[in-house]
Order: C-alpha cells, then structure tokens, then sequence
C-alpha cells in the first residue's frame, strides 16, 4: 500500500462465510492496522459474491490454487483472544512479513 500510495486497502471478506469471519475475529486481524479498509463483500453471501466475480472478470482468478499459509488449526476459532492476537502481532516482524507477501503479487491493471 505504501509502495504505490494507496490510499486504503480492500478486502473480500464475506460475514460468516465461514466460521472464523465474525465481527470479533474480523476485528482482531486489523488491531494496531492504522489506514483505512474497505470491505465491500461484507454483506453480500457466498452466491452473491460468486455472480458478482463472474460479473467483473476475476471468477476464474478466484478458484486458482491458493499459495500461502498451509497451516490450519485443529479447531476454527470464532471468538479471537484479543491479548493473545496482540501478544502474537508483538512476537512478529509484521513489517518484514507485508513487504514479503507484496513483493510476491502480481498488480491489478
């Protein structure tokens, strides 16, 4: 976001799509995150979103094999331990992991 100066960041997330996307969980990710985040899907449900993908183009580009994080809990958590995402946030370079993760992406023309 700051290499090309945008000024907030869009995401997909969908509420209680699945289990781990509520209202507290989606709060706990973006603690001590100091710009603005848009969520335009936020309402909309699982069909929805997949007419409105197919409407603007980026369907297919959805459904390609996920790279990322292959870690998954033994158990969804719905309900984050706020000081324990903030003890975890403190432990990490999360800095060093954001310029790691943009450096590998593609950008939208």
């Amino acid at each position: 976001m700051k290499e090309i100066d945008a000024g907030a960041i869009v995401m997909g997330d969908s509420l209680g799509q699945v289990a781990s996307q509520t209202l507290l969980n989606i709060n706990s990710e973006v603690r001590g995150i100091n710009t603005v985040i848009l969520r335009p899907l936020i309402g909309y449900d699982k069909e929805e979103i997949m007419q409105i993908a197919k409407a603007i183009g980026t369907y297919d580009l959805s459904n390609l094999p996920a790279i990322g994080c292959t870690a998954l809990p033994k158990k969804v958590v719905t309900e984050a331990d706020i000081a324990l995402t903030d003890r975890y946030s403190e432990a990490c370079d999360i800095e060093g992991l954001a310029d790691a993760s943009a450096a590998g992406i593609g950008r939208l023309s």
